[in-house]
């Protein structure tokens, strides 16, 4: 299965370790996972050098061929939400969100 990872990026990376463990278990269970980068330490530099549209036009292209969007809610994200905005829009509206419970909603 073809997974998109949606996890927060500028919104905070304190919770990389579980993006990680999240991406390795996919992984390990045979599933393709195009933005595993994202999970990496050092992501904000490597992303940083890409243009901004060229970013946006990979990602998007990434979700429109994905048979899943999974995306990690612990931390406030725009580009999550827009991710998960953009995946409800289209015909096929398969995704799930995943949190850390016991975590304080402010």
């Amino acid at each position: 299965m073809n997974v998109y990872f949606a996890c927060s990026i500028t919104g905070g990376r304190e919770f990389e370790p579980v993006y990680q463990a999240i991406v390795r278990a996919l992984t390990e269970d045979q599933h393709v996972v195009p933005i595993a980068h994202l999970a990496e330490s050092g992501i904000m530099a490597l992303e940083a050098v890409i243009d901004p549209g060229e970013v946006y036009a990979r990602d998007v292209a990434w979700i429109r061929d994905c048979d899943v969007l999974i995306a990690e809610v612990s931390l406030p994200s725009h580009g999550v939400g827009y991710e998960i905005a953009f995946r409800l829009g289209r015909e096929n509206r398969c995704w799930r969100c995943i949190r850390r419970s016991g975590r304080s909603q402010k």
